[in-house]
């Protein structure tokens, strides 16, 4: 939950992502699945979310390869975890109104939800590109983020809920393109996290957060 280290992990993860994701040559998609909003939270309702995603995946879009991150946020309204995946598909998918609703349904179901919190927010799919600068960031940033007043208590909740529980996920092809950029760049982000480790951490995070990549 430490900036730093969440700015540090996903430089890594970033980098790693986008060399998995350039080898495939089928169509690419970022799906966000979420549950509502909730005034508590603890490992059980992240290790579900996780669950019934990847069933999700795997029996209604009929997909096995993806890479998947879980993140919380915390507004007024409580903690929002939710899950960015990317997922590979042989065959175009037409992401129009029609099949967002569908999906969507499909999601309530399969979380065993029809109430109307799980409209909207909760599901969210697009069609992207292997070269979008920006995928891999949006799929591999902070672990917690707040736009309101943070307590110690609710940092303590957090850090049990999230003690344990695997943030970023993967299957079928896109887990060994995942093992494969791990195992052939290690040493290249080694050698970067050192390098970073002499500089103004506040002005790289402030440079990173605005999409800014520092050449050194």
């Amino acid at each position: 939950m430490c900036p730093l280290c969440s700015w540090r992990r996903a430089l890594k993860y970033s980098y790693i992502t986008d060399k998995a994701i350039k080898t495939t040559k089928k169509y690419l998609y970022h799906l966000v699945l979420a549950v509502p909003n909730t005034l508590a939270i603890d490992k059980g309702v992240l290790m579900n979310l996780k669950s019934k995603a990847v069933y999700f995946l795997k029996n209604y879009l009929k997909i096995s390869s993806y890479i998947s991150n879980l993140e919380i946020t915390k507004s007024d309204k409580g903690f929002h975890p939710h899950l960015h995946i990317v997922f590979e598909s042989d065959n175009f998918i037409k992401v129009d109104s029609a099949y967002v609703r569908l999906m969507s349904s499909c999601w309530k179901r399969c979380v065993n939800r029809f109430d109307n919190e799980y409209e909207g927010y909760t599901f969210y799919l697009q069609g992207v590109k292997k070269d979008d600068d920006g995928l891999c960031r949006e799929l591999t940033k902070y672990a917690f983020k707040s736009d309101v007043k943070v307590t110690n208590t609710d940092l303590s909740i957090l850090a049990s809920s999230l003690h344990g529980v695997r943030r970023m996920s993967s299957g079928g092809n896109l887990k060994k393109a995942l093992s494969t950029a791990k195992r052939m760049h290690s040493h290249e982000i080694d050698a970067e996290l050192t390098r970073l480790s002499k500089f103004d951490y506040e002005y790289l995070i402030f440079n990173y957060i605005n999409g800014v990549f520092i050449e050194h």
